[in-house]
């Protein structure tokens, strides 16, 4: 009775093996794919990104990875693409951007917010730089926020509740603010 037992258990165990799944999965997009990572690879920036930035903001570049300082390559993977990520920020259901922007010793974030045909955007030109930031290259990072709730206890004790998509502003590891939808504007919630 017993050798029958251990047949029908090792027969089960074989059965559930089976890795393949049913429905097969739907393939993603990369937005999705982003959100599920954090990942967002070069590749995923789209043209119409990078042709709108150039015509809106001569003098500007979207910086590659060589301006980003060394120290900063410590707390992320070399295929982060810390410059650009993508979200539905104003749950329109349309991708929105956020890219950043540098000229000279400037740096800007810029929000891009898809229309039917194309974007308009919002520029937050305040972007705190160090000392370090200067002399050795960039060390911010946008990276998706999904909805929830963010709680900050220093300086002061205070609460944000995000009912769709953001986009967090990194200072190496440190989540400096986050960009969100209030309803009519981008709005921001600064985190230290």
């Amino acid at each position: 009775m017993m050798r029958v037992f251990l047949f029908f258990l090792l027969a089960i165990s074989a059965g559930c093996s089976d890795q393949s799944t049913w429905p097969p999965p739907k393939k993603r997009k990369s937005l999705v794919k982003a959100h599920d990572q954090f990942v967002i690879t070069t590749s995923d920036m789209p043209d119409e990104v990078q042709l709108y930035m150039a015509s809106h903001f001569p003098g500007w570049k979207i910086p590659v990875t060589a301006d980003y300082n060394t120290s900063f390559w410590s707390f992320y993977n070399l295929s982060v693409v810390p410059y650009f990520t993508a979200v539905d920020l104003n749950d329109d259901q349309l991708v929105d951007y956020g890219v950043l922007l540098k000229q000279r010793d400037s740096v800007q974030l810029v929000i891009l917010l898809g229309t039917a045909d194309s974007f308009t955007h919002v520029v937050f030109n305040n972007l705190k730089r160090t000392t370090a930031d200067q002399v050795d290259g960039l060390q911010h990072c946008l990276l998706p926020e999904p909805p929830g709730q963010i709680d900050v206890a220093y300086p002061a004790i205070k609460s944000l509740v995000l009912p769709s998509n953001g986009i967090n502003l990194l200072h190496l590891e440190n989540r400096v603010c986050v960009f969100y939808w209030d309803g009519k504007q981008v709005a921001i919630f600064e985190t230290i």
